[in-house]
């Protein structure tokens, strides 16, 4: 139950730094989104800053799910894929444009280093994910997810499609070749 409470807090924190902006969000504004006393926050972290890295990592995860994973879904038709891609990363920009707020904040970039590393993790398994749904090996695929990963997140946080067009060709052309490839071993 308290876990719960406290992944409510952070998501009500977060659609507010979201909204708000990392700096012009106190902590006052953040009790009242909480209909607490304006220290209430403190309740469920020691500081300012440990609500800011427990939003990162959950708006991180957001984009993961919402974003990357979607698009493992539709990895067997490349070009949905990249349509579902552009329009899930609309909705995740102001998300990630809050993540690149903590991150380029001296306050906060050291302490979001674990953050970092828990990701790359993450990401080293969203890359065996994609390579057993395209049916090659991780390396086959891993240059081409981080390019994918790239390119998308530089969309988020610059909205234009043109400034990443050509990597997102560029996976999707490998997709398409792996899949065209799949398919001519299961007719032999």
């Amino acid at each position: 139950m308290e876990q719960d409470r406290k992944k409510e807090v952070v998501d009500s924190c977060l659609n507010l730094f979201i909204t708000k902006g990392l700096a012009e969000t106190s902590t006052r504004d953040l009790s009242g989104t909480l209909k607490l006393q304006k220290a209430g926050l403190y309740y469920y972290f020691s500081s300012r800053s440990e609500a800011v890295i427990a939003c990162v990592e959950a708006a991180v995860l957001r984009i993961e799910s919402k974003v990357i994973l979607a698009a493992l879904k539709d990895v067997e038709d490349p070009d949905r894929m990249i349509k579902n891609l552009y329009r899930h990363a609309d909705e995740m920009a102001p998300t990630m444009r809050f993540i690149v707020q903590a991150y380029a904040s001296p306050t906060y970039r050291e302490s979001l280093n674990d953050s970092l590393r828990k990701l790359e993790k993450r990401n080293q398994n969203t890359v065996k994910r994609f390579a057993s749904k395209l049916n090659c090996k991780s390396k086959e695929v891993e240059l081409y997810v981080y390019m994918c990963i790239t390119a998308i997140t530089n969309y988020m946080v610059f909205g234009s499609e043109s400034y990443v067009t050509s990597q997102i060709e560029i996976v999707r052309n490998k997709v398409n070749e792996l899949l065209t490839r799949n398919c001519s071993r299961k007719e032999d």
